[in-house]
């Protein structure tokens, strides 16, 4: 096949992204993409977030109408809904165009009728977890046919091996979705030594204790032996339409870490209670906190439950096993479209 590739991130000259992982694969893969800074919440992002998709959309719109294309697949709904979006104006079905790993997010929400409006210029979606495939069947009103579960993957950061032996720190990290309130509170007091790689929006006004050391969001390398040297991870998340999380919880499965996670639907998909490890009621400092004291306080529990989440992700989860589901999925779409 044919395909015309949007994403949010540069792709180098050469790279094919999903498909390096295929190399029995033959498909034709032609990338644009746009570079973000993702610095800002919310309706923070207006100026110099948004009117890069728009652009990358427009883009996207005229690149297809000329190409050839057999489908178009677009990361993310950041990047392919504005371009959904403009097929719908345009009056643009051909060809199709499938939207990976979606969700809706920023001030979009606040548009209901937008957001069904454009999602129909789109074929098909793939989300990560059950609970989004219902709650965009419903908010979209689109069949549940059309919206495929497909669980993603991670590169792996660890070559193959992971750090299991307990550290000496417990962390945390993220943006998008994260609850640092009740973790801040939680560890208030208890001093164990805690690390939060975390966008300064996400901690303003919050009270950080002596014990809790805050970073901004590190470089990959950075990060990863933030995770590789920790006791266990953290993902505290307040309550949101999309499953957020998933990439943190990963990232910890991949370096052999048990995972203390928010029990929401989505999340909780990913974290198998008392094996890879806990959840924890949304907004409950103390079952928090209890979570957090008896993990730290079973170091071999925590050395167990991590062999088991690396062994899960070694499975199901990295790059190459999502890789094969993506474009799978997307040779279905594209062969009945």
């Amino acid at each position: 096949m044919k395909i015309l590739c949007l994403t949010d991130f540069p792709v180098r000259q050469g790279d094919r992204w999903f498909w390096d992982t295929l190399p029995e694969n033959d498909d034709q893969v032609d990338f644009l993409y746009t570079a973000l800074k993702d610095q800002f919440a919310g309706w923070g992002k207006l100026a110099g977030y948004y009117p890069r998709l728009v652009g990358l959309g427009w883009r996207g719109l005229h690149k297809a109408s000329r190409g050839g294309y057999d489908m178009i697949a677009a990361w993310e709904g950041k990047s392919g809904f504005p371009l959904a979006l403009l097929r719908r104006l345009a009056g643009q079905q051909f060809p199709p165009l499938a939207i990976l790993a979606f969700s809706i997010r920023g001030p979009l929400k606040q548009f209901p009728a937008l957001a069904r409006f454009g999602a129909a210029g789109a074929q098909a979606f793939s989300v990560p977890t059950q609970a989004e495939r219902q709650h965009y069947s419903s908010y979209l009103r689109i069949p549940q046919e059309r919206i495929r579960h497909l669980p993603i993957g991670t590169h792996d950061l660890y070559g193959g091996q992971f750090g299991n032996e307990p550290g000496d720190f417990v962390f945390s990290g993220g943006r998008s979705g994260r609850d640092y309130a009740t973790l801040l509170q939680a560890v208030d007091g208890t001093g164990l030594p805690v690390v939060i790689n975390a966008r300064p929006f996400n901690l303003r006004r919050l009270t950080i204790p002596s014990n809790v050391r805050v970073n901004d969001l590190l470089p990959s390398e950075q990060y990863r032996n933030l995770n590789w040297q920790s006791r266990f991870v953290v993902v505290p998340l307040r309550r949101v339409d999309e499953a957020v999380g998933l990439t943190a919880i990963l990232q910890a499965m991949a370096a052999g870490k048990a995972v203390i996670c928010t029990d929401l639907a989505g999340p909780a998909e990913y974290v198998q209670p008392g094996e890879t490890g806990l959840l924890v009621p949304e907004g409950d400092t103390t079952a928090l906190r209890a979570a957090i004291l008896d993990l730290w306080s079973h170091p071999e529990t925590c050395r167990e439950m991590g062999r088991r989440a690396r062994a899960i992700y070694a499975e199901k989860y990295t790059f190459s096993a999502f890789s094969r589901r993506v474009v799978s999925y997307l040779h279905e779409i594209g062969h009945t479209g």
